[in-house]
């Protein structure tokens, strides 16, 4: 059964409820979403038939979907699913929804990778979802991808987007704040999006982000902000071939400061790098050919 209400009168419709919270844009963006998903239909072929009838047995779809984006829950979370570097990726409450500002670190490596000749290994360190991971190893095949994360259900979550996506990655429990000890593993590449935004910035966020994503994989003590990359330098120390990189993803205000730290433990050719805002946003360095590693080898 048909409504009389069409496509585009239910996306305007929706754009209207949800301008308050989110401003006009965002709001038509999320009634895009919304109506693509519901419909199982393209961008294209939804502009092309915004003149037919919206389907009326998906209304009771819609309306909850509204619901809880009227209560402030990400549509990530809402419909389940986001998207990453080419890849669909699931999501929930247990992990960090994919930013746009990650595909860029991953887009780096890549730029780096092309230039490898023989097979390498990449840990991607606090894989949340696994998106990090997952696209890497679509995207480098011939690379043996490991990653790991101190959540049990984060993994869980990652392990199903590697296999709903085609991707070879080893999946790991491992909190890197208290490593477990692997004598002789070591990697090309270690990667990492870790925690990184002070919690006095908490009272300026959205509340999409304070009152749903995890606070572990986003917050840090206000007095120590570079906590995870200091426990990302002691661990590539440790696993970290010659030659090898440590590439991270970093808060803006605290990019410099990163760079610093990594120069500190002996990388060479540290770089900070701007996301496509130009913010401060990646920090990369070598582990150098010939340095003693930290722990005194």
């Amino acid at each position: 059964m048909q409504s009389r209400e069409t496509l585009d009168m239910m996306v305007r419709r929706l754009t209207a409820i949800l301008e308050p919270d989110h401003g006009p844009a965002e709001a038509r963006s999320l009634a895009l979403l919304v109506v693509r998903y519901v419909t199982g239909l393209s961008p294209v072929i939804l502009l092309r038939d915004a003149h037919k009838p919206f389907p009326k047995e998906r209304l009771p779809k819609v309306n909850n979907i509204l619901r809880q984006l009227k209560e402030r829950m990400p549509v990530q979370y809402v419909l389940g699913e986001t998207e990453f570097y080419g890849c669909r990726i699931r999501v929930s409450p247990a992990v960090l929804i994919p930013r746009p500002e990650t595909e860029e670190l991953v887009h780096e490596l890549l730029h780096i990778a092309g230039e490898e000749t023989v097979p390498f290994r990449i840990l991607d360190i606090g894989t949340g979802s696994g998106c990090i991971a997952v696209a890497l190893a679509k995207a480098l095949p011939e690379a043996e991808i490991d990653a790991s994360d101190v959540s049990e259900e984060s993994l869980q979550l990652a392990r199903e987007n590697a296999k709903e996506n085609g991707a070879i990655v080893h999946f790991f429990r491992e909190d890197v704040l208290n490593p477990g000890h692997r004598p002789g593993v070591t990697y090309r590449y270690i990667v990492s999006n870790p925690p990184y935004v002070p919690e006095s910035e908490k009272k300026s966020m959205q509340p999409e982000v304070v009152h749903y994503e995890p606070p572990g994989a986003l917050f840090v003590p206000d007095d120590d902000p570079l906590l995870f990359y200091r426990a990302l330098l002691d661990y590539a120390s440790e696993h970290l071939d010659n030659g090898g990189w440590l590439m991270v993803e970093a808060h803006e205000k605290f990019a410099r400061k990163v760079k610093d730290l990594f120069e500190a433990c002996g990388m060479s050719k540290v770089e900070v790098k701007t996301d496509i805002n130009g913010k401060e946003r990646f920090v990369k360095g070598v582990w150098c050919e010939g340095e003693q590693r930290r722990r005194g080898d």
